[in-house]
């Protein structure tokens, strides 16, 4: 289900890695890390609109948190219906007055996860969205098949087994490896069921330089097999070969050949394969070190903002700085079993977002916290139509009112308390004054009244 909402989304990817590749095959340039980079910034470049949105959001947070913080202090351990209905009401009001909602801040986050998935999906099957990457790799998928309905691997396998175990010497540890190489093969093939062309080339995707070497070298051995048996060993395995058959064969594996060469040509980018996991040798250890070394200063970027902007005695503070910390590190080891390609990308998301993230912070800072408030919360007054004007009273003086409104909504509830206790010392005491006068003022009535009495008997 998941796979079937991020495929448009993935095709949109797809067609622009494939206009990238495209364009820069006009100058002469066939590398697919190449394109990888330069579709990690068109796509960070599309997703600068979210990420400004999130950027304000933090920034907002950051003066609206400490109200927020007092009201649940303020609460705390309330937990009837009306303490819990003002809780909510309060909390409300402060969000309005910022103009932003509960959901502001994981929304971006939301929009972010299944566009990243997307791109995954795109590089790890480059050819499926690549043209003319794909032009490899279907020529050496019919190679594939042509040679599997020639001289099937089930036929052959065990003949295949017994003749690598002669040659190392019945190496049980190479019997076992070769073992492991030909169920990759199987794999493949049957990917491949029905002719599909499309299934065998998304399983040679993922082929790394070691993948390729063993897939050529059991070809080969299926060649070397059947030119060495005789008429009656062929016979005895029934196996329906020609000379023909023979020439096919080697042709197919001629094919397979040339175009794994064309296919190392686009995947390789400074030395590397983009199919290899970089592992813990030298120079594969770059990458992951690369990878985690820049998100570290990514998140080291934002985490610093963050303290500048005064979040230091927020609770979540600790465990973010943690994360900080962990992140980048669990991310290096994670780089190390995915492929190049990916890490190559994670290095190209890094740069870009370390750069945008400085621009963005240039951009805001000019702008002021101030004015993102005021800005956010009159958009969103005009965006949920909560002020309509009333009589001749502006947008600006309605705006204002409701601003005064939910900056002191918290005093308001209790003012209301406090008026309604007093009225109803107010009116007690006056039911009392008669009966126990204990001010000049209380006296001075009484006396007043007592005159009018006597008045009214003359």
């Amino acid at each position: 289900m998941l796979r079937g909402i991020l495929k448009p989304v993935a095709s949109l990817f797809g067609i622009i890695m494939n206009g990238i590749y495209n364009f820069l095959s006009l100058f002469g340039i066939y590398n697919i890390g190449l394109s990888i980079i330069i579709f990690t910034f068109i796509t960070k470049t599309l997703m600068l609109p979210i990420n400004l949105k999130q950027q304000k959001f933090t920034r907002i947070s950051s003066r609206m948190t400490p109200e927020l913080q007092k009201i649940q202090e303020k609460y705390r351990g309330k937990t009837d219906e009306k303490s819990m209905a003002k809780f909510r009401e309060e909390q409300q009001g402060v969000y309005r007055k910022y103009g932003v909602s509960q959901s502001s801040g994981c929304l971006p986050m939301l929009i972010t996860i299944p566009i990243l998935m997307s791109l995954y999906g795109v590089i790890n099957n480059v050819p499926a969205h690549v043209t003319k990457v794909a032009v490899p790799y279907d020529q050496a998928a019919y190679a594939i098949m042509e040679n599997e309905d020639i001289l099937p691997i089930s036929d052959v396998s065990d003949e295949i087994i017994n003749m690598i175990s002669d040659q190392n010497n019945a190496d049980e540890d190479v019997i076992n490896e070769y073992t492991e190489i030909i169920k990759k093969y199987e794999a493949t093939i049957a990917s491949g069921e029905n002719q599909d062309i499309e299934g065998v080339v998304a399983s040679l995707a993922t082929y790394n330089r070691t993948d390729w070497k063993n897939l050529i070298n059991l070809l080969e051995n299926k060649s070397t097999l059947l030119s060495n048996m005789s008429t009656e060993e062929i016979q005895e395995l029934d196996l329906d070969i020609d000379n023909n058959d023979i020439r096919l064969l080697k042709s197919s594996l001629d094919t397979v050949i040339e175009n794994e060469v064309e296919v190392a040509n686009v995947s390789g980018f400074l030395g590397f394969s983009i199919n290899d996991a970089p592992g813990w040798r030298f120079p594969g250890i770059i990458i992951p070190l690369l990878a985690m070394s820049l998100q570290f200063l990514q998140t080291r970027q934002i985490s610093g903002r963050r303290k500048e902007e005064g979040n230091k005695n927020d609770a979540t503070a600790g465990a973010a700085s943690s994360m900080n910390v962990i992140m980048p590190i669990f991310s290096g080891f994670i780089c190390m079993t995915l492929p190049i390609g990916i890490g190559i990308y994670w290095i190209s998301t890094s740069v870009f977002t370390i750069i945008q993230q400085f621009i963005l912070n240039r951009y805001l800072d000019k702008v002021g916290l101030d004015t993102l408030i005021e800005r956010s919360a009159e958009k969103a007054a005009k965006k949920n139509k909560y002020v309509t004007g009333a009589g001749n009273n502006s947008g600006e003086d309605s705006f204002k009112k409701i601003a005064t409104y939910n900056t002191k909504s918290i005093e308001t509830v209790k003012e209301k308390d406090d008026n309604l206790e007093k009225e109803s010392e107010t009116k007690d005491s006056n039911d009392k004054v008669s009966d126990n006068p204990t001010s000049i003022k209380e006296i001075a009535n009484l006396l007043k009244d007592s005159s009018y009495d006597k008045g009214a008997k003359k």
